[in-house]
């Protein structure tokens, strides 16, 4: 099979494999490319191939902002993060469940009809 693989770290452009690079970096793990891996430089490789992938607005906004909030926060705040990123779901949802209007099946304001007023 003669399939010409690009002279390059193919690692470097792919999304996943930056993140958890960039994780693995700010959590102060070992790892066979780290003396190559600055911060800086990784930032600013997971936000260029955030660019090449043309991603919808939305999903180009999440992972952009992830990128520089996770790299400008604190080593010792990194735990705290990563677990925010991969339980994000779980975390919503307790949130969720703590607005007044989720409590025993209320609907939202939005939905709730607004109390009607009358002038005297």
């Amino acid at each position: 099979m003669n399939v010409e693989v690009p002279d390059v770290n193919v690692l470097d452009y792919e999304l996943p494999f930056l993140n958890y690079r960039l994780m693995a970096l700010k959590l102060g793990l070992d790892y066979p490319s780290r003396q190559a891996d600055p911060l800086v430089r990784l930032l600013v490789r997971a936000l260029r191939q955030v660019k090449r992938e043309a991603l919808p607005l939305r999903p180009t906004l999440a992972h952009v902002t992830w990128f520089l909030v996770f790299a400008a926060t604190p080593a010792k705040l990194s735990p705290d993060l990563i677990r925010l990123r991969f339980n994000r779901s779980a975390v919503v949802q307790s949130l969720r469940q703590r607005l007044p209007w989720h409590r025993h099946g209320k609907a939202s304001p939005a939905a709730s009809p607004r109390a009607e007023t009358t002038l005297s």
